[in-house]
């Protein structure tokens, strides 16, 4: 997004973030956020420098994991390849654990060369926990651009 779009879009996330907390629901981003968590593992070919202040910075700012990097921490992986030779791992999945309940991730992938792949392979993830109620879940995600809270609140991210 642009900085402008990306500045608005971070509030949003940060205002569903305190709902989160208020409600006792889990946090989950996804989406293309154009941000890379880590540029030596999420970049191929990389000319570019990364935003002093990206998407991947504020929700980790925000306590949110990169559940792709939680289950893979040193494995390099990208999502989107460029004309000219380079990659990037653009399409995350981002959480945050429901104040005093817990969510585990158990699987994080790329679905490479998915057959309905438009111009990016969508990033997934698999998990399970529970609430501040004590309720138990099952949870799964794929990447194609929405913001999560529980299933309570779902908002497009582009």
């Amino acid at each position: 997004p642009a900085a402008s779009e990306e500045v608005s879009l971070a509030s949003f996330i940060a205002k569903q973030a305190r709902l989160c907390d208020v409600q006792g629901w889990h946090l989950v981003v996804a989406g293309d956020l154009n941000a890379f968590a880590n540029l030596s593992l999420d970049k191929w070919c990389p000319p570019d420098v990364n935003r002093r202040v990206c998407l991947a910075d504020r929700l980790s700012a925000l306590g949110l994991l990169d559940t792709f990097r939680v289950r893979h921490p040193t494995l390099h992986a990208f999502t989107h390849f460029g004309a000219r030779g380079s990659a990037a791992r653009l399409d995350q999945i981002w959480y945050r654990s429901a104040p005093g309940g817990f969510l585990r991730i158990v699987n994080a992938e790329i679905l490479w060369q998915w057959c309905r792949r438009v111009d990016h392979d969508p990033a997934t993830e698999e998990g399970h926990g529970a609430g501040a109620w004590g309720k138990h879940m099952q949870i799964n995600w794929v990447g194609g651009g929405t913001a999560e809270c529980s299933n309570k609140s779902t908002v497009g991210l582009g």
